[in-house]
């Protein structure tokens, strides 16, 4: 063995010791449960006019009508009869219905003035109801945005500079597991809100109170999540490239804050020097291990013989934890959530054994995120498309539901922002009776009894 190889060795070794030195024990707090606001609310109808719409009939002109056409005829028949007489009789019949159409008009003009009342009270009232669904809608909105935080408290939450206690405390029993903010969209309230459940259709305010209730069956502005546990494997795609990247790295370092290194492992692969300068940044979170890890448990890789080893390492796994015994054995040991980050020039994601884990890997724990607007393989279950600011999302394998696109404002998380939460990260490890980090491949006698390096030297002699 030559000098430099041994001075490369110990190196390595007190390397390995070192970064275990510095890791620190963090205790994860525990997650209170949370409750969205579930009322069902039905709204009031407007209330029933004690006055009938008034009306009038012009058959009662019918008399003076017929009057007037008598006296016509009787003048045409004596021409020598005194005339004025004649004329005063159907006047004189007219003044009851002329009296009655006069206030019929008067009437009328009163009955609009009450309606008018009325629709002024009965939008004071729903205005009422609205401003107490737009509190629950907003207490929603607000519960969520302390669940699943946008980029600046995600942050904060990592370095520390607001509370901690919410670092790492979704668990794996959690509903909400590896549930991973894409940015904000139009949702579906937690409240219910409902017309009346009796209407008549010829009342003129019911319109309004359905075109309210119609308010309430989408809101704006709640965090829009994908289900990565349900969903199994997504692609990010963009026309202009870095943008999907963009939104990556934000489902990325989602699952980095709200996840422990207990409960997901997270794996890079990714083939040329590009890739490598995006996802290099990931050595340093506790999820990949990659200051400790050794040869044979790579979670990082940048070349194809890491890559060879780690997807080797995957299909063992999978095969694993797919095995039929295994799925039947009882009180087994909950396995690790496994995610992997495929960043490739395209072969390696049109390999059988990726298809395989595309399709099948989240029935295992094993989900896959497609990076890049390369062509992804057609098992993968869901997509996302970024183009500037906004996304669309769509799962691709539940098509015979005719899913609609959802569509939304997405959160860009730079470079700068990843690197930031994953060396706050770095030294943290989750404080439990079960040590999560891995132990070196090889360990010095020197370095366990603080000796002073060997040189080479000393080991000649």
């Amino acid at each position: 063995m030559s000098v430099s190889q041994i001075e490369t060795i110990t190196q390595r070794g007190r390397t390995g010791l070192s970064a275990q030195r510095a890791r620190r024990r963090f205790i994860v707090a525990q997650r209170k449960p949370w409750y969205l606001p579930d009322d069902l609310i039905e709204l009031p109808g407007p209330e029933q006019m004690t006055e009938q719409k008034p009306k009038f009939s012009f058959s009662s002109f019918a008399p003076a009508i017929m009057i007037l056409l008598v006296v016509y005829i009787y003048s045409q028949m004596n021409p020598e009869m005194n005339m004025g007489f004649l004329i005063m009789m159907p006047l004189m019949s007219m003044a009851l219905p002329v009296g009655n159409l006069v206030s019929f008009f008067f009437q009328k003009k009163s009955y609009k003035k009450k309606l008018e009342e009325r629709e002024q009270i009965y939008r004071q009232k729903l205005g009422k109801i609205r401003k107490e669904l737009d509190v629950l809608v907003q207490k929603q909105r607000v519960i969520l945005e302390r669940e699943y935080p946008n980029l600046p408290n995600l942050i904060k939450i990592s370095t520390g500079r607001s509370s901690r206690r919410r670092l790492w405390w979704r668990r794996s029993a959690d509903p909400d597991f590896l549930s991973l903010r894409m940015g904000t969209s139009v949702g579906e309230p937690s409240i219910s809100v409902t017309p009346p459940k009796s209407t008549d259709p010829k009342e003129p305010l019911t319109p309004i109170v359905i075109e309210m209730a119609g308010e309430y069956v989408e809101v704006p502005n709640l965090p829009s999540l994908i289900d990565l546990k349900e969903v199994g494997s997504v692609a990010i795609a963009s026309k202009s490239g870095e943008a999907g990247y963009v939104m990556a790295r934000r489902l990325i370092i989602d699952m980095l804050v709200h996840h422990s290194q207990q409960d997901v492992e997270l794996m890079v692969l990714a083939d040329n020097d590009a890739a490598k300068e995006r996802w290099e940044w990931l050595k340093w979170v506790p999820h990949t291990q990659a200051i400790l890890q050794g040869e044979s448990n790579r979670r990082v890789a940048f070349d194809t013989v890491s890559i060879d080893k780690s997807l080797e390492r995957l299909i063992s796994e999978f095969n694993s934890r797919s095995d039929p015994e295994s799925k039947r054995r009882k009180n087994r040991t909950p396995k690790k959530a496994i995610v992997v980050i495929l960043d490739d020039s395209g072969s390696l994601r049109q390999s059988g054994d990726i298809k395989e884990l595309a399709e099948l890997g989240h029935e295992v724990e094993i989900y896959l995120i497609f990076a890049g607007s390369r062509h992804p393989p057609r098992e993968c279950r869901a997509r996302i498309d970024v183009s500037g600011r906004e996304f669309s999302y769509i799962e691709t394998w539940a098509g015979e539901k005719n899913n609609p696109p959802i569509k939304g404002d997405a959160e860009p998380a730079s470079k700068l922002d990843c690197e930031k939460i994953a060396r706050a990260m770095a030294s943290l490890e989750v404080s439990s009776g079960k040590g999560e980090s891995n132990l070196p491949e090889s360990v010095r006698l020197y370095d366990l009894l603080d000796m002073p390096a060997l040189s080479p030297e000393i080991l000649k002699q």
